[in-house]
C-alpha cells in the first residue's frame, strides 16, 4: 500500500486534538509490554488489554520491549499510535473502523506487519518520509471493501473464491491506464466489457478467450512503454553478442 508522506509543522497539534476528540468516545491502552509480547496480557498495558474493547485506541511509547503480538480474535480500534520507534507489531488481522486513524509522531521506523481490515476511509499521518527513514510500514494485506458491489448488488452472499483474480485485474487496469486518474477510469471499462462480453458470449467462444485478450492487450501496452524497450533492446543486444 503506496503512501505519499508530507512533513507538518502542525502535525503535534493536530495529534493532541485527535486525541482529545476521542477521549470521549474511545477507551485509551497503552502498551508497555511489562509482561511478554502479547496483547491478550493485561500486565502488558496501562488501561488494561484492548480485548472486547470495540473502540479501544491503542498506543506505543517508548517501550522497553518493542515487539507486539495481537493474539486476540476480531480486535476492532478507533486509532494505532506511536510515539516512538523500532516497533512491530503482528499477529492477528486488526479492524480499523470508519475514520479510524493511524499516527506516528516518533521520528522512527515502525512497523505494522499484521493485516489489517479497513471499516470504512482512514487516516494515516507520519512526522517524516519515505526518504529520510523515518517511516511507517503497512506491509500486512488490507482488506476492505472491494467486493461489497458484486455481494450485495449481485450474489446477495458470499462465496469462495468470488474475488479471485481481482487484483490481476486491477494490476492490469493500471497498467492500462497508466497510472492516470482518466486512463484507469477508462480501462476499468474496457475491462470491464471484456469480463461481462466474455460471459455473455460463453455459450459461442470459450471463456478463455477473453483472457487471452485481456493479455494481449496488456502485453500490446506494456511493450508501448519507454521504460521495457530500453529493457528488451538491451536484452536483445546481449542475446545477440
Amino acid at each position: 500500500m503506496p503512501h505519499t508522506l508530507t512533513r507538518s509543522p502542525h502535525l503535534r497539534l493536530i495529534v493532541l486534538c485527535l486525541f482529545v476528540s476521542f477521549a470521549a468516545h474511545a477507551a485509551t491502552h497503552v502498551w508497555t509490554g511489562a509482561g511478554d509480547d502479547y496483547f491478550s496480557n493485561a500486565s502488558n498495558w496501562i488501561g488494561g488489554s484492548p480485548v472486547g474493547d470495540a473502540s479501544a485506541a491503542i498506543s506505543f511509547p517508548a517501550s522497553s520491549r518493542p515487539a507486539a503480538t495481537n493474539d486476540l480474535n476480531g480486535l476492532t480500534v478507533q486509532s494505532i499510535a506511536f510515539s516512538a520507534g523500532g516497533f512491530t507489531i503482528s499477529g492477528n488481522p486488526i479492524t480499523l473502523v470508519a475514520n479510524a486513524t493511524v499516527i506516528d509522531t516518533s521520528q522512527g521506523i515502525n512497523t505494522i506487519s499484521c493485516n489489517l481490515v479497513l471499516g470504512g476511509d482512514i487516516a494515516v499521518a507520519v512526522n517524516g518520509n519515505i526518504y529520510d527513514g523515518k517511516s511507517l510500514t503497512l506491509s500486512g494485506v488490507i482488506a476492505g471493501m472491494g467486493g461489497i458491489n458484486y455481494v450485495l448488488g449481485y450474489k446477495h452472499y458470499y462465496e469462495d473464491g468470488f474475488a479471485s483474480g481481482a487484483g490481476f485485474l486491477g494490476i492490469a487496469v493500471a497498467l492500462v491506464g497508466r497510472n492516470h486518474p482518466f486512463g484507469v477510469l477508462a480501462a476499468a471499462f474496457f475491462f470491464a466489457t471484456l469480463s461481462q462480453g466474455g460471459l455473455a458470449i460463453h455459450a459461442f467462444v470459450p471463456k478463455q478467450m477473453m483472457d487471452v485478450l485481456q493479455g494481449v492487450v496488456i502485453i500490446a501496452v506494456a511493450t508501448s512503454v519507454p521504460e521495457v524497450r530500453r529493457a528488451l533492446r538491451s536484452a536483445r543486444r546481449t542475446s545477440d553478442a
